[in-house]
């Protein structure tokens, strides 16, 4: 455990080393805009941004990175340990954050505001990126980041139009589908059975996609 820890600084580094301070102004008036703009559903918004940050040392490992983690001998189980706690660690601290930020603003700014809505919300990015990141990570161990940087950047937008899709059929207004989905088939009251199998799909997922990230990293060859 200890060595995974010392795995995910080495990867928390990084992203320090390649991140600029202006990027994290950009990103801080990207979110002040889009939740003033659209409110609450602003938050889905910042899901290309989760992306970016959780894939980092993906994106570091084209540049040869992942050699030198080979070179060095560093154990292939700690990569594959390191990276998923990594990836859903910073998820939820980024998730964390949003919320944080986004309650301040909507509460200036939107005088319907919802904090339990916006929870649900906030719960809902956590619970699709991670799934998000449980399909592209395996694929990211077996070819990196630069075969299937197409396939990661295509994904987002997808599951976007798909929704937009789904709402416009269903009548409904896109933030509405959005928390049609999340509210009533995984947080409805007293509906502790839909709870639990939700939870336990999304266990079986992740535990399936870093099986397969063991597969595939321990047969590519460097």
């Amino acid at each position: 455990m200890r060595d995974v820890l010392r795995f995910v600084q080495l990867d928390i580094w990084t992203i320090r080393t390649d991140a600029k301070p202006r990027s994290y102004i950009i990103a801080f008036l990207f979110t002040f805009a889009a939740f003033v703009a659209i409110g609450e559903t602003g938050i889905f918004v910042m899901w290309p941004v989760i992306s970016f940050l959780c894939y980092a040392p993906f994106i570091a490992g084209k540049d040869g990175l992942d050699c030198l983690y080979a070179s060095l001998s560093i154990n292939r189980k700690t990569v594959v340990w390191g990276r998923y706690l990594f990836t859903y660690s910073f998820t939820l601290l980024i998730v964390s954050i949003l919320f944080i930020i986004g309650c301040a603003i909507l509460t200036l700014t939107q005088a319907d505001f919802n904090f339990y809505r916006f929870l649900v919300m906030s719960l809902s990015l956590f619970f699709v990126s991670s799934i998000f990141s449980a399909i592209n990570t395996p694929l990211l161990f077996r070819f990196g980041f630069k075969k299937i940087r197409m396939h990661i950047g295509l994904m987002p937008l997808l599951l976007v139009l798909l929704t937009m899709l789904i709402a416009q059929f269903a009548g409904l207004e896109t933030d509405q589908a959005l928390l049609n989905v999340s509210a009533h088939a995984i947080f409805n009251r007293g509906n502790v059975l839909t709870v639990f199998v939700g939870a336990s799909l999304w266990l079986a997922v992740v535990a399936t996609s870093i099986a397969l990230s063991f597969k595939f990293y321990y047969s590519r060859d460097f």
